[in-house]
């Protein structure tokens, strides 16, 4: 193969399917370097409805769900490789063709280095065992996913978007989303990114983070990945669909096509005035367009400023039209 690295793309909603075991053992075989891609980030709000906090923890389970899965492919692996020991590795051993490669490498290192110097006392045997083991290691790193170390995106191919933990850290500290009152508590990159993704909540009036509990939690109590990436991406979709909704359109967002989300306790949805503005769909459709000043833009507009965005290049102008 011509490339040193893997993309696992893996639905939300779906999770794990048959073929992601077999292409899992595939990338492992070919000594690819993986990259977790979890997919239609937004369908878990869009088609299943799901809170910001249903979203983490079915997100959360779904990493969990698939590190297992490699934990027990490596340790298979690692079976495999010790009942081979001492003979030729087959063609079926996982692990074998793999750390074969890496020792005769560091081997003919080894044997490179002894003869511009002097011979080492240790025996040749137990340079083996340490380079089994490292290579051990090594492998169990790269096959654990793990969002904070940055193999792991959460995308969504059919809008365009995409991040990872680190990414969002540095677009946080670089819009200044944690505002803190005192600029020595102020948390960089890559101690933020150590707490964007857990079970972690940031309390805006003690400007610290505390652990969160699953169990318990307020309806408005949400983890630090909920609250700085799930909320924004959320509140845009339902910004957008109503939005379209208040314009005479039909959103194409949800799946019901007419949602429109609960604000400050109430729904601003009519089911009767919908319908009066069906029935003149037609004649507004076709010089509807939908403004910065639009109801539901202006959530929009806010949460974009929550990721890299400026805010002064997004602003409530009424000439802004899309």
């Amino acid at each position: 193969l011509l490339c040193d690295s893997a993309l696992l793309v893996i639905d939300a909603v779906e999770g794990l399917c048959a073929r992601t075991h077999s292409l899992l053992r595939e990338a492992y075989v070919h000594q690819l370097v993986p990259v977790l891609v979890i997919n239609k980030i937004d369908r878990l709000h869009l088609d299943l409805g799901l809170d910001l906090n249903e979203a983490y923890v079915r997100i959360r389970e779904l990493i969990e769900s698939v590190n297992a899965v490699c934990a027990s492919m490596v340790h298979t692996a690692k079976l495999d490789n010790v009942e081979a020991e001492g003979e030729a590795p087959s063609k079926d051993s996982i692990l074998g063709n793999l750390q074969i490669q890496v020792q005769t490498q560091k081997i003919e290192t080894n044997k490179t280095s002894e003869a511009r110097s002097k011979p080492q006392s240790t025996p040749k045997t137990k340079s083996k065992l340490e380079t089994q083991s490292l290579t051990e290691d090594e492998l169990e790193s790269i096959w654990n996913f793990d969002p904070i170390k940055g193999n792991v995106v959460f995308t969504s191919a059919l809008h365009g978007w995409g991040f990872t933990i680190p990414t969002l850290a540095r677009s946080l500290f670089k819009t200044k989303a944690l505002r803190n009152t005192d600029p020595a508590t102020v948390m960089k990159p890559p101690v933020l990114r150590q707490f964007l993704f857990g079970d972690y909540k940031y309390n805006w009036e003690k400007e610290k983070v505390f652990k969160w509990k699953q169990q318990g939690a307020g309806a408005e109590e949400y983890t630090m990945f909920a609250e700085f990436a799930l909320k924004p991406l959320w509140e845009i979709y339902e910004g957008v669909s109503e939005a379209t909704v208040s314009v005479g359109l039909k959103s194409e967002l949800f799946t019901d096509g007419i949602h429109v989300p609960v604000v400050n306790g109430s729904n601003n949805y009519n089911s009767n005035a919908n319908n009066s503005t069906n029935n003149s769909s037609n004649k507004k459709s076709a010089n509807a367009k939908i403004k910065a000043t639009t109801p539901g833009m202006e959530r929009v507009i806010s949460s974009l400023q929550t990721g890299s965005t400026s805010p002064f290049i997004i602003s409530n102008n009424t000439n802004n039209e899309r």
